[in-house]
């Protein structure tokens, strides 16, 4: 392999990948301050994430596309530079509606990372070792959701709102510099340019492929899943635990080493299991445990822990499952591997915003997180059905 087309290192690969999970979630645990702050409704500040997640996975596909017309390199660069300006306007905002349309922004470029960090892997692995790097990336990843809520909570707690923004800004711009000195082109392809009718084509490949739409419809249906529980969980620990923003945090830690733990599991178990087996068991666990967290909650056992170390357990069979997905949905078609990553990315963040809304109004307003947990399971049991269609 020449050098033009030397490996990044693997270390930067999960950080910049991480960039726009973590900003998802950092300001989750201050929403329900937010709200009484601006002087407006949960469902209006619950926006901030809303939408945000809408622009995140809207935007990539065109940064898929971006990238197999003009390369890796740049598109990552460019857009790293242009969230980090975002994070300053958002640090900037004087009311709720300013701070949603920076919100969205922002979101636009916020999946530069995890989008190229999947292309760069396809581009410069293949096979099992595509699925074990992607499991290992996914369980990097997961240290953004683990840690946003804590770091979220103790900025909000200390410094204010603003500081959650400035962090983020910092984290863009540092790893702009990083990208600019260390990070090679990978992609083989010629610079070709962007055309939107070859745009259309590539997806119209992609969603007439079995695999990928299957492998996509486990994965858009378990990230559906988690991000209804990001968005009412906060409400559930607040107003039904009496929990403070910096407790939520570090309880969320735990769903969020559940994940990685299970991308952990799922990169050693590449190879030694089919994928179809491994997604099945994955998905038949989701379902299971949401059934027995639902189950603590009926019968009066409502506690920090029964919600965050069930639902640790929940994001571990998750987890099992995201890798051997995003490796299926990347085989498709080899030569579409930035198209595949930011399409999939945006389906996946639709239904992520789409049933994370849904949640966030089921759960407003009740006394009890039932409702909540009702949506994940319907959820999940959608995510199931999509591993048993799957070819071996």
């Amino acid at each position: 392999m020449s050098a033009q087309f030397k490996t990044p290192p693997l270390g930067f690969l999960i950080a910049v990948s991480l960039v726009g999970p973590f900003a998802t979630h950092l300001i989750v645990p201050a929403l329900p301050k937010l709200q009484r702050e601006f002087d407006t409704d949960y469902g209006t500040v619950q926006l901030v994430v809303t939408l945000f997640m809408i622009a995140f996975g809207t935007a990539q596909i065109l940064v898929g596309a971006l990238a197999d017309a003009y390369g890796r390199r740049r598109v990552m660069i460019g857009g790293l530079v242009m969230f980090c300006i975002a994070s300053v306007l958002c640090a900037l905002a004087t009311s709720i509606e300013m701070l949603i349309a920076m919100r969205i922004f922002q979101g636009l470029f916020a999946s530069v990372g995890i989008v190229l960090g999947r292309a760069i892997v396809r581009d410069v692995t293949d096979g099992d070792q595509t699925a074990r790097m992607l499991g290992y990336m996914a369980m990097g990843v997961s240290v953004g959701p683990m840690l946003a809520p804590a770091v979220g909570g103790l900025l909000y707690e200390n410094l204010g709102w603003e500081a959650d923004f400035w962090f983020l800004a910092t984290i863009a711009a540092t790893a702009a510099a990083f990208a600019w000195f260390f990070v090679a082109e990978t992609h083989r392809g010629p610079a070709t340019g962007f055309r939107f009718s070859v745009l259309m084509a590539d997806f119209g490949t992609l969603l007439s492929n079995r695999r990928f739409i299957l492998c996509g419809a486990a994965i858009c249906f378990n990230t559906a899943m988690f991000y209804c529980f990001v968005t009412g969980a906060p409400f559930v620990a607040v107003e039904l635990l009496d929990m403070t923003p910096t407790s939520y945090g570090l309880w969320f830690s735990v769903v969020a080493l559940g994940y990685g733990l299970g991308n952990l599991m799922a990169s050693r178990v590449t190879g030694l299991l089919r994928p179809k087996t491994i997604i099945m068991l994955g998905s038949v666990f989701v379902s299971a445990l949401i059934v027995v967290e639902a189950g603590l909650f009926w019968t009066g056992v409502q506690s920090p822990a029964a919600m965050f170390i069930i639902m640790g357990g929940i994001t571990f069979s998750s987890g099992l499952i995201m890798p051997q997905a995003l490796a299926g949905t990347m085989k498709a078609d080899p030569s579409k591997a930035g198209s595949a990553s930011g399409l999939i990315g945006f389906t996946q963040f639709a239904f992520a915003a789409a049933f994370s809304y849904v949640g966030g109004m089921a759960i407003e307003g009740n006394a009890s997180a039932l409702p909540l947990f009702a949506i994940m399971f319907a959820i999940s049991i959608a995510g199931t059905l999509a591993a048993v269609l799957m070819e071996d």
